[in-house]
């Protein structure tokens, strides 16, 4: 959430802010994910459904996709 908003630039470029938004959001996603890891671990230990496993899916999306936002990842042939 801090590391992928920073820039060398004293004024953002005009896709930057953008890309800030983006990996705050999947900054905020992210740690909710992992709170609710730790609070459905708690609450429901002996659940049958595997509420870490579920719960893991989209905090490694989101990473990826800040990933991706961040190495301003384009589609091959551009």
């Amino acid at each position: 959430m801090f590391r992928f908003t920073k820039t060398d630039a004293a004024t953002p470029t005009r896709r930057k802010t953008p890309r800030n938004v983006v990996c705050r959001v999947c900054g905020i996603v992210l740690l909710a994910c992992l709170v609710l890891i730790v609070l459905v671990g708690q609450l429901f230990a002996a659940a049958t459904w595997h509420p870490t496993s579920w719960l893991e899916s989209p905090t490694v999306v989101t990473f990826g996709v800040a990933w991706l936002v961040k190495g301003a990842a384009q589609p091959k042939g551009r």
